[in-house]
């Protein structure tokens, strides 16, 4: 799984703001 810190971050992150991470994380 996520480490603690990341997976903080990625609950308190709006859809909007998930997408933009995932475009980064995965290049799409």
């Amino acid at each position: 799984g996520f480490d603690p810190e990341l997976r903080s971050v990625l609950e308190l992150a709006t859809d909007g703001e998930l997408s933009e991470i995932g475009s980064i994380l995965y290049g799409r």
